[in-house]
């Protein structure tokens, strides 16, 4: 069953660039339409819901890509796995169903219609088994149905969405179009696995491994949202505003190497069951020069275009996303190394120290929140340099746990091989910008700087790029 990672990361980077056009699409119209007050209400009522998600999932999602990725060639034991991840899950949302209805009922009544609406995304939290295809390599399915569901709620927002008060509909065709698509993979589901019997199925067998890994997702989940939860508690919905948009952009660039990390999880969890030391090193050092590739001009880019940028994409009155989105762009390197490692340190069953790294990071994004929110009233700005910090914590403990495995040589090497084209880039974006201003210098700076980062790699032939021209060269004559 064990598929190619180049045909999984085809299909998966598929499904992003569709995850990634959509929110391109629909975020200025949505921006504009709603205003950053309505986007904020969206934000911070999601960002509440997201709470009762993490205990409805636990931690079964990285348990079950991890376990059914050892034994995806096995269809019976691999059965049991999805029979009893699933079974289990569905309790854990029984329970939080009870918890959610009584909090929509009683608590922050001014959203209560949000809240209503969103019981839609709590049912897709149960339909969701992503997880599974995800242990089994088959990203195709994940990727081409989710896909186009997500096509499809484009299309209703546009047609739809028309005025300010068509927030419950946004938030409408946003959960919905969640829940149509974790339903969408179960035709594919049923004819794959087996009902082995309730004898063989034991719900609680693996429950202290699931809830191991529950701990690293609530931390995670402290200093991914709780920063919309503590900005719209202790400053308005409208600074939640101004950072949710700051955030989604650096969100939406880091789907190009977030779909790589995916779909390599699966096979170094392979690759250590087997102790192929060997592999797990080639690996490494292939994922860390894409990672570098891509994010080291993304954050000069960010950095250097986001003046340009806001105001043509947001629309009037998201100036001070600009600097929120400088002070983030950081993030396109400190995340992306942080994913890797944190998805090796799951691969490899090291969950505890994966636990503490990013349980250190909580506490610190929850300290810095406290005292740049609420006592010094940076807002946004504050929140940012939470998130940043505390993004740095985590990356440089899980760095740390992983250090017999995977070094950090490799990575100031892979650094190394990256300034020049990026500061070549740099220069000549810094050119375009003196020459022009506007819309103009957003997309001549944009494609001069790809340009130029393009043809310094050319010119010192790097690696990752020969080696994909050859691969498009040779399949070309194939073809022919």
């Amino acid at each position: 069953m064990k598929k190619s990672i180049k045909i999984n990361y085809i299909y998966n980077l598929s499904y992003q660039i569709i995850a990634l056009a959509v929110p391109l699409v629909t975020t200025p119209y949505i921006s504009r339409i709603l205003g950053a007050s309505g986007v904020g209400d969206y934000s911070y009522t999601s960002g509440i819901v997201s709470y009762f998600g993490l205990a409805a999932a636990t931690g079964t999602v990285y348990f079950a890509q991890r376990e059914i990725a050892v034994c995806q060639n096995d269809k019976m034991r691999r059965s049991v796995l999805f029979w009893e991840t699933f079974l289990f899950r569905a309790l854990s949302c029984a329970l939080v169903f009870g918890v959610y209805t009584l909090f929509s009922l009683n608590f922050l009544t001014q959203y209560r219609t949000l809240f209503l609406i969103q019981y839609l995304t709590v049912f897709s939290w149960l339909a969701d088994i992503s997880w599974y295809f995800q242990g089994t390599e088959n990203f195709r399915i994940t990727s081409v149905r989710s896909g186009l569901v997500k096509l499809a709620g484009t299309i209703l927002i546009f047609i739809l969405v028309r005025e300010r008060d068509d927030l419950w509909l946004y938030t409408l065709i946003v959960s919905g179009t969640a829940l149509a698509g974790n339903l969408a993979m179960w035709g594919y589901a049923v004819r794959e696995i087996l009902w082995p019997g309730f004898k063989k199925i034991r719900i609680f067998r693996n429950v202290k491994d699931i809830m191991g890994l529950f701990v690293p997702v609530v931390s995670i989940q402290l200093y991914t949202v709780l920063d919309k939860t503590m900005l719209g508690t202790l400053c308005s919905t409208q600074e939640v505003g101004y950072y949710s948009q700051a955030e989604k952009i650096i969100r939406i660039a880091l789907t190009l190497p977030s779909a790589f990390i995916a779909v390599l999880s699966p096979r170094m969890a392979v690759f250590y069951r087997n102790g192929d030391s060997e592999k797990i090193e080639e690996y490494y050092e292939k994922t860390l020069g894409f990672l570098f590739l891509l994010s080291m001009p993304m954050l000069a880019g960010c950095f250097l275009l986001a003046g340009e940028f806001v105001p043509v994409f947001f629309g009037k009155g998201y100036r001070p996303v600009i600097r929120l989105m400088r002070m983030e762009s950081l993030l396109f390197i400190i995340l992306s190394l942080g994913q890797m490692f944190g998805n090796f340190l799951i691969a490899m069953s090291r969950q505890r120290r994966y636990t503490t790294a990013v349980s250190c990071a909580a506490v610190v994004n929850v300290a810095l929140n406290y005292v740049l929110i609420g006592r010094i009233g940076l807002g946004a700005a504050g929140a940012c340099a939470a998130s940043v910090s505390a993004e740095v914590v985590s990356t440089g403990m899980q760095l740390y746990f992983a250090r017999d495995l995977l070094g950090c040589r490799p990575i100031l090497r892979t650094f190394r091989r990256y300034v020049i084209p990026t500061g070549f880039m740099t220069v000549v974006v810094l050119a375009v910008q003196h020459c022009f201003d506007g819309a103009a210098s957003l997309l001549l700076g944009v494609a001069a700087g790809a340009l130029s980062y393009g043809l310094c790699l050319l010119i010192r032939r790097e690696e990752i790029v020969m080696r994909t021209l050859r691969q498009l060269a040779e399949g070309m004559r194939r073809r022919w």
